[in-house]
């Protein structure tokens, strides 16, 4: 998924692409989610993985919306 936000520079944007991935969840009735691994070693990467951990969170309590998402898996340092 392409958010049209600058490459490399992701983590500069996170509010936006949280809110852009929230209205993709809730429109499509996304109810898995998958997301780059914390660990990984681009910065666009790691910046993924803390906007679907947070866009998750958003649509599942903010909107009462029901994914299957491991937050265990996914926890950023």
């Amino acid at each position: 998924m392409f958010l049209d936000l600058p490459d490399a520079r992701l983590a500069e944007y996170v509010p936006q692409a949280v809110d852009k991935v929230v209205d993709l969840i809730l429109s499509t009735g996304a109810n898995v989610i998958y997301a780059p691994h914390p660990g990984e070693f681009h910065p666009d990467h790691k910046a993924a993985n803390k906007i679907a951990r947070l866009a998750a969170w958003n649509a599942m309590f903010l909107h009462g919306h029901k994914i299957e998402f491991n937050f265990t898996g996914l926890l950023c340092a």
